[in-house]
């Protein structure tokens, strides 16, 4: 069923902690990022621009990897100001 735009059937839930962004700039950057892989969206996120930090809480239809993401970040910090880097990657019970 699907609620909100969320598909409730969604395998896995995800929190990633990304540091350097710093505008809703950096924020657009990173989720077109995380939308770019496939299965990937993002349902909610966090950011605290004084701290530089952004919580993305993601859900996917299939298993990803932190080292999924981290690539996908580094290839949004590209012709960008930032070095977006992930500092904290934890699953979320569903």
């Amino acid at each position: 069923m699907e609620c909100c735009g969320l598909y409730r059937g969604s395998s896995s839930r995800f929190e990633v902690m990304v540091s350097d962004v710093t505008c809703h700039a950096c924020v657009e950057r990173i989720r077109n990022a995380i939308y770019s892989l496939v299965g990937a969206s993002i349902y909610d996120y966090r950011a605290d621009y004084r701290a530089k930090m952004c919580a993305f809480y993601i859900t996917s239809d299939r298993d990803i990897g932190q080292e999924e993401i981290e690539k996908a970040l580094i290839k949004a910090s590209e012709g960008a100001p930032h070095s977006y880097r992930i500092i904290s990657f934890k699953r979320l019970d569903i």
